[in-house]
């Protein structure tokens, strides 16, 4: 049985793995072939190449940031399982994990739409615009996640019945509850925030070209 799970998760991978390369292939072949880059692709050039070093570092701190930030559910798994009644334990983080995911939703919404506006204001030149929707994205995120939070703890009774008819896990999902509310809102901001940092940054660098120019 395991050595079919290994072989499942292997062969699950490495089809993931091919279908990014397809993406990147079939963009790159877009680029050349069509004719609205043609004046923005000239070829590559020794230019392109240039801080590549600082690049590389960049990419370095954003695997393990975003390894961090998918690697925490593993590592409650493997926690809960190191508890006293690993089942129970097991089942109650399902459970809030699956509401978790539900309601991050909301937040990979939001951050398509940030990523979309601020684009389009970086873009028209207009730099105190795109910080101003950074900050309407982020005030916006929290008071949703807060509001999540809140349908939370009012049906922190019911809210795992949906998933389980079992008394035991709901009681036990009741008790987590609150700190699942924290979280909620914790990953509501977060998200916004790391954008906004992103984004903040580029209108920072924008605000200086302006002011130079």
């Amino acid at each position: 049985m395991g050595s079919a799970v290994e072989t499942l998760c292997g062969q699950a991978s490495l089809v993931l793995s091919f279908s990014w390369w397809i993406v990147v292939v079939a963009q790159f072949i877009y680029i050349l072939r069509s004719e609205r880059c043609k004046a923005t692709w000239t070829g590559f050039r020794r230019e392109a190449f240039s801080g590549l070093w600082q690049f590389v570092k960049l990419s370095a701190a954003s695997a393990v940031m975003l390894c961090l930030e998918n690697w925490y559910f593993q590592i409650l798994v493997l926690l809960a399982g190191l508890l006293k009644n690993p089942e129970l334990a097991l089942d109650s983080i399902s459970v809030c994990m699956s509401v978790n995911g539900l309601m991050f939703m909301v937040s990979m919404v939001f951050n398509a739409a940030a990523s979309v506006r601020v684009s389009n204001e970086l873009g028209a030149a207009h730099p105190k615009s795109a910080a101003f929707s950074v900050f309407v994205v982020t005030f916006i995120s929290f008071l949703i996640a807060v509001v999540e939070a809140i349908i939370v703890l009012c049906l922190r009774n019911v809210i795992s019945y949906a998933f389980t008819e079992g008394e035991t896990v709901a009681n036990a999902v009741s008790d987590l509850c609150p700190f699942l509310a924290v979280t909620l809102i914790l990953s509501g901001v977060q998200h916004s925030v790391i954008w906004c940092c992103c984004w903040l940054w580029m209108a920072g660098v924008c605000c200086l070209r302006e002011c130079r120019v």
